[in-house]
């Protein structure tokens, strides 16, 4: 009898395990395609450019709403409203058409492709880093979505995925990381069906994965073996219409050291796009004492440090390092769940398309 109890356990067990939680896809990752991409980091200072790769797996054509954007730093506190912020964010949008089972791959700064084919032009994109609002950066972000032909609104389409390789021509270096794919989940999970909320994704784990409500990532101390660390975040809380809002939160830093001592105090007031070197003060080997160490992001609305518009956001991101003379990247780990909305003016697709 308890033989056969157990049995019946092991069968329910197994059915839900077959159902439910392994068809759950609670957030963004860079294990499965998407119908969002989401690439944290382009680069094209002075001697850098970045290779971006881009493909489509299905055996249909689709359109892709993408832009470029850009935050300039907020520093440790920040008093002014979301508003008086607006001139610190720059974005540019454009579209891309990918052939059945197509992947194209092309250079951030010129936008060309690395070689047109027949179905690929030489102008993919617009060159990244020079906006409508006159300004001019080197840094910044990429993100692409599904699109019905006529732009009108956004697509379920779970067929998208692809790489950023930054790349120093001076120094013959180069990191690579893959961009962060969201599935769009509903409400029908039909390829090729409209989602029917024109202008605005969802990343609420209903029409499309959310995101985390924490980043974690390995780093070696500042100052270990001449050791330095970058961190660069991309906020799925996004408003990317011509009378947009940014969106202004608090970063909460904690480091760990490899005998689970921690070390607090470090902060920042981010926009929707946020870079930084670790600190030395808090990140570095004299600080730490160990030769491995982790930190943890979190976000929260504190109003009093960033002032009276923060409130708590979701980020992916990556991690740069040199050390012992050598550079790598690769992408921040999430933790626990959180919701985002990208906000978009919806327009018939501009000039760069096939």
């Amino acid at each position: 009898m308890k033989r056969k109890t157990l049995g019946i356990a092991v069968a329910v067990a197994v059915g839900m395990l077959g159902t439910s939680a392994f068809a759950m896809t609670p957030m963004g990752n860079v294990s499965n395609k998407g119908s969002l991409l989401i690439y944290p980091r382009i680069d094209v200072e002075d001697g850098n450019d970045t290779l971006i790769t881009l493909t489509n797996d299905s055996t249909g054509a689709v359109r892709l709403k993408c832009y470029y954007a850009s935050s300039d730093d907020l520093g440790i506190s920040y008093s002014g409203s979301a508003s008086s912020a607006k001139s610190k964010k720059h974005f540019l949008d454009f579209t891309i058409d990918l052939t059945h089972n197509q992947p194209i791959a092309f250079w951030a700064k010129s936008g060309w492709a690395v070689m047109p084919s027949g179905k690929l032009p030489l102008q993919v994109a617009p060159p990244f880093g020079i906006f409508p609002d006159g300004a001019k950066r080197t840094a910044g972000e990429l993100k692409c979505w599904a699109v019905t032909n006529d732009g009108s609104t956004e697509l379920h389409y779970n067929h998208l995925f692809g790489t950023a390789s930054i790349m120093n021509f001076v120094f013959n270096q180069a990191s690579e990381y893959t961009a962060v794919a969201f599935q769009a989940l509903g409400p029908s999970t039909l390829t090729g069906t409209a989602l029917g909320s024109p202008g605005e994704l969802n990343l609420d784990q209903v029409e499309y994965d959310g995101g985390p409500n924490i980043l974690l990532g390995n780093f070696q101390p500042v100052g270990y073996d001449g050791a330095r660390s970058r961190v660069t975040l991309a906020s799925l809380n996004q408003d990317l219409r011509q009378d947009y809002t940014p969106t202004i939160t608090k970063l909460t830093w904690t480091f760990w050291n490899q005998d689970e001592m921690a070390r607090t105090g470090t902060h920042w007031c981010a926009n929707s796009w946020f870079e930084s070197w670790l600190p030395y003060f808090q990140a570095s080997y004299a600080s730490l004492g160990t030769a491995a160490a982790y930190f943890r992001i979190e976000t929260t609305a504190d109003k009093s440090v960033c002032g009276p518009s923060a409130v708590t956001s979701s980020y992916v991101g990556n991690i740069e390092q040199w050390n012992f003379g050598m550079y790598r990247a690769t992408n921040l780990t999430g933790r626990g769940q959180a919701k985002g909305v990208i906000k978009y003016d919806v327009s018939p697709p501009d000039s760069y398309k096939k």
